[in-house]
């Protein structure tokens, strides 16, 4: 097929994959700039889910007093204790954390 033979699109074969280049390109740029970018809000709860995840690996806290300290350092999180046990099993199904006593639940 030659290079010029136009497509149904009416693009030749050169300009539809020149046109795909520069569209990849724009979106790696686009991805690179969003990587780069510092999140903010909703986005950013890296921090507090870390923080969750090594709270619970502490198996003699309850899950209240994790949400405690939770709230303490992150006043605006929406963490409860249903979100707290959440985590929790997620960590036990990994195998990163033994089941708790029913007391510290």
């Amino acid at each position: 097929m030659s290079t010029t033979a136009l497509l149904p699109s009416g693009l030749s074969v050169d300009e539809l994959v020149a046109a795909l280049i520069a569209e990849n390109q724009a979106l790696i740029a686009e991805n690179q700039s969003l990587r780069e970018a510092p999140q903010r809000g909703p986005a950013s709860k890296g921090g507090l889910s870390r923080m969750v995840e090594d709270l619970v690996l502490n198996t003699t806290l309850s899950y209240k007093a994790i949400v405690d300290e939770v709230l303490k350092e992150y006043p605006d999180a929406k963490t409860t204790n249903r979100s707290v046990a959440s985590v929790a099993c997620v960590l036990r199904r990994t195998h990163k954390v033994p089941y708790r006593s029913p007391q510290n639940a």
